[in-house]
């Protein structure tokens, strides 16, 4: 593993490189106001001429794509990362809009940090729909049937923001060098999932469901087989949870994995991943997809009745507060 304090430009802008952001990835979720917060962190940084640090972004290398560029996985810093090329494209866009004299200047921004082998391909490519749509904004193939809502408005954010009398060009562009990451980069000998997981378990906590849904992506062993278990087994179970009210797909792992472990008492909710972990392993032997059918189950069963669903919500609450997930097995603890 190498890291080091760099400027993201010299990252996102390395000849014949292409960022890839793996399947077992979220898709593309910062809003509005996250758009808002860091674009004024870089007109900052451009007119006090300060570097402004963005955060961690993790990088593994991959198989090489076609056009002899080298493929390196997003493994954590995505959101960041779009945000940036959204950003960038809006900026191609207002220095288009200036006339010929910022043409040049528009062509060098597209072609060092939008696109690569040749133009022909986009030098971020995002996963699902949010691949499609970015390739479309990117003028790089026809518009998706499925949009991808949030990179078209968060665009929007920057182009609006632009468009703008009182935005200085130069300041933005000063501040777009200034942004630092730092930049981790994984040898061969390096596991992403560990790595991903150490990074997002402390600290700021990443949803269960991201963490059980990287996990069970990553150990497919190519990304045919974890397109097809995402497709075949994930999108489903999504869609089932989608249609239980007031639940999440959080709140149903997490009770599943209470029904699992009745006897163990946890401190904190930063404990429930290792028991998935501990489950996948030895009780469905490796098997996701055995596995995503046994909670589709559980999921079914609470569908169908609203009484068992809000007395496993109310034990799922008390297990994760470190107590016996019923109030007569709390009785048994303490001898009542």
């Amino acid at each position: 593993m190498k890291a080091a304090v760099v400027s993201v430009l010299d990252v996102l802008g390395e000849r014949d490189a292409q960022f890839v952001v793996p399947i077992f990835q979220r898709v593309y979720s910062w809003t509005a106001r996250e758009c808002t917060d860091l674009l004024d962190d870089v007109m900052r940084a451009g007119r006090t001429e300060a570097s402004h640090f963005m955060g961690p972004l993790l990088v593994s290398r991959a198989a090489d794509a076609p056009g002899d560029v080298r493929t390196m996985q997003v493994i954590d810093g995505q959101q960041r990362m779009t945000t940036l090329t959204l950003m960038l494209l809006a900026f191609v866009q207002h220095l288009e809009t200036r006339g010929s004299k910022d043409a040049e200047r528009a062509l060098h921004v597209r072609e060092r940090y939008l696109v690569c082998n040749g133009g022909q391909e986009p030098k971020l490519v995002l996963s699902f729909t949010d691949e499609a749509m970015l390739e479309y904004l990117l003028g790089l193939r026809e518009e998706p049937e499925d949009v991808a809502k949030r990179l078209v408005e968060n665009l929007s954010v920057f182009v609006e923001r632009m468009a703008q009398e009182d935005f200085d060009a130069d300041a933005f562009w000063l501040g777009c060098v200034k942004l630092e990451v730092l930049s981790i980069r994984l040898e061969a000998a390096d596991s992403p999932q560990e790595v991903f997981e150490s990074l997002n378990a402390k600290g700021k906590r990443l949803a269960i469901e991201d963490l059980v849904r990287n996990a069970i992506l990553q150990s497919a062993p190519g990304d045919a087989q974890a397109q097809a278990l995402y497709q075949g087994s994930w999108l489903p179970l999504e869609e089932q949870v989608e249609a239980l009210p007031h639940m999440s797909m959080e709140d149903v792992l997490c009770s599943w994995i209470a029904a699992r472990h009745e006897d163990v008492y946890l401190d904190s909710k930063s404990e429930v991943f290792p028991l998935f972990k501990e489950s996948l392993e030895v009780s469905f032997d490796g098997d996701c997809a055995r596995l995503l059918e046994d909670v589709r189950a559980y999921a079914e069963r609470l569908s169908a009745s609203e009484q068992w669903r809000r007395q496993q919500m109310d034990e799922l609450d008390r297990w994760l507060q470190g107590k016996p997930r019923t109030i007569i097995s709390e009785r048994k603890l303490f001898g009542d």
